[in-house]
């Protein structure tokens, strides 16, 4: 016996021995039972079903371990694993690749797996190759797929399904869909006819009868009416909207005319609305200006005739002074001139008789008398200023103010 047979052994020892200390710890009914069992077939060899006698420890040991199932289930859960393991090796430890079976066959005894859960189905398993396929089936089935769903459609469908599947994943794939849509369907039978009809359609095989042919040639002369139907709405369709499209056309063709009309004219009819508005402005200006003209002829005209009647007050004033110079004069005096060309009016006086007296005497403020000519006091009044005082003093308030007025030498408003 080599080194490595020794270990194996020892460690199957050590597996045996710590499943049963396992089991001791455990004091529900089912367990003792299970206990019982455990150390019969320890000591019976020939009574076991599960070989070597330390898969079947190492099976316990993930069941208690990972509490799959309650206590009260042990006994249950181990027979039930014992007819897992006669589908999974028919040939025992001589089967092919038993150490990685061994493998998935304890993970069966896990939380939540295939024999808590009771989905053991030798037919199902045998399908699959790669026997891990057969693991994520079980994983991706929610519930325990109670009341014979597996065995009244899963299994028949999986069966069936499996030559229309080169690539194991794809089935795989396929299976765990078509389970799931039999878990939530009533109707169980409609899913398994028509998921199947698909997988014949795939590949190319129809159930060809006289009643398919005639009810194919009903729906083919049904859709070539129809084609026809569709041909003729779409030329009716292509004129609609080849005479919307003219339509749109001409319309916009007429609406831009239309709008070049009026701006034409609106262009117009601005044109003859300035120019009324120049005449008018024209003539407004025209108007004002004869109005100006007038204003200014009728002015000029007022102060024309208001010149000429202040020059009329003015020289009949003079006159009467003169006149009155005159008559009041002393005797000898013979003319009195008055010089416009004065801002004070100055009086002259000439005798009549050829003296030979030299210079000229002024008489009062502004009033020459020839020098050496005498002037007689006339009513007490002895020089001409004394009389130009008295007139003064006698004249009007406005004859007065007359006086007052200077006048220009030249006055434009009688040019």
């Amino acid at each position: 016996m080599g080194i490595l047979s020794i270990l194996e052994k020892n460690a199957d020892t050590e597996i045996i021995n710590e499943t049963e200390r396992i089991l001791r710890s455990h004091f529900s009914t089912d367990a003792k039972d299970l206990l019982n069992r455990f150390l019969f077939l320890k000591g019976n060899p020939n009574s076991r079903i599960i070989e070597p006698f330390s898969l079947y420890a190492s099976a316990v040991n993930v069941m208690v371990e990972s509490s799959s199932v309650s206590p009260e289930k042990y006994t249950e859960a181990m027979t039930y694993g014992e007819k897992v393991y006669s589908g999974m090796f028919p040939y025992e430890d001589k089967t092919p690749d038993f150490e990685g079976l061994s493998a998935i066959f304890l993970e069966m005894f896990s939380k939540r797996g295939v024999i808590a859960r009771k989905l053991f189905d030798v037919t199902i398993y045998d399908l699959f190759g790669d026997k891990f396929n057969f693991m994520k089936w079980v994983k991706h089935v929610e519930g325990d797929l109670s009341g014979g769903v597996v065995e009244a459609f899963v299994r028949p469908y999986a069966v069936e399904a499996r030559a229309y599947f080169l690539d194991e994943d794809c089935f795989t794939a396929n299976l765990i869909n078509v389970t799931t849509k039999l878990q939530n369907t009533i109707d169980r039978q409609a899913v398994y006819d028509d998921e199947l009809e698909k997988l014949r359609r795939m590949s190319g095989i129809y159930d060809v009868n006289e009643a398919s042919l005639l009810n194919a040639v009903r729906k083919v002369e049904i859709a070539e009416v129809l084609h026809d139907k569709v041909v003729e709405l779409v030329k009716v369709v292509e004129e609609r909207v080849n005479i919307l499209d003219n339509t749109s056309r001409n319309s916009v063709r007429d609406v831009k005319m239309i709008c070049e009309d009026e701006v034409k004219k609106a262009k117009y009819e601005l044109s003859i609305i300035d120019e009324k508005l120049k005449k008018a402005y024209d003539a407004c200006v025209a108007e004002q200006k004869q109005v100006v003209l007038y204003e200014k002829q009728k002015l000029v005209e007022e102060t024309f005739r208001e010149a000429e009647e202040r020059l009329s007050a003015l020289k009949q004033a003079a006159d009467k002074v003169i006149n009155t110079v005159k008559l009041e004069m002393p005797e000898g005096i013979t003319q009195l001139q008055l010089q416009p060309s004065q801002t004070v009016a100055e009086i002259e006086v000439k005798t009549s008789s050829n003296s030979s007296s030299s210079g000229n005497a002024s008489v009062g403020s502004g009033v020459s008398i020839p020098e050496g000519v005498a002037i007689k006091n006339v009513d007490g009044m002895s020089t001409a200023a004394d009389y130009l005082r008295a007139y003064k003093a006698a004249a009007p308030q406005s004859q007065r103010a007359d006086d007052n007025d200077e006048m220009s030498e030249i006055n434009p408003l009688l040019d």
